[in-house]
């Protein structure tokens, strides 16, 4: 479950190198798909998940800002 740095290039690091630790079938998740920073809503996460592009499909588990994700790897 990825929940730290939420700027672009992290989140990205983060779902790089966590997707090479988990097995095919797996899941990779985290947390704040739009978060908010200084009440203002950042996509970093979104860009990050859709510039991966190795996703068949993602989840959203809420519609709020700070929704947490997962897709199948």
């Amino acid at each position: 479950y990825i929940d730290a740095n939420h700027n672009f290039k992290y989140v990205l690091e983060d779902i790089n190198g966590w997707a090479k630790k988990v097995s095919s079938g797996g899941i990779v998740s985290g947390h704040d798909y739009i978060w908010q920073a200084h009440r203002k809503p950042k996509y970093d996460v979104k860009n990050a998940l859709e510039t991966y592009g190795q996703i068949k499909e993602l989840f959203l588990l809420s519609s709020k800002g700070d929704s947490s994700w997962y897709f199948v790897k």
